[in-house]
């Protein structure tokens, strides 16, 4: 896997709120750790993903 895949990867799961930033005292590079809430994933998922089609859909559309 490249270092670009890796990061785009990394920055959606960092959106989708899948992962967290952990912060390690003396280290100075980023650690990540995996969010175990289910529920709070599923719910940032479906609405990035169902309501950004639906905010994408209404534009085209207009009230007569």
């Amino acid at each position: 896997m490249s270092k670009g895949s890796a990061s785009q990867g990394l920055r959606y799961l960092l959106d989708l709120g899948a992962v967290r930033t952990v912060y390690v005292a003396g280290d100075r590079r980023a650690h990540y750790e995996a969010v175990a809430e289910l529920r709070n994933l599923a719910n940032r998922f479906l609405r990035q993903q169902v309501l950004t089609y639906f905010d994408d859909s209404q534009d085209g559309w207009t009230a007569s």
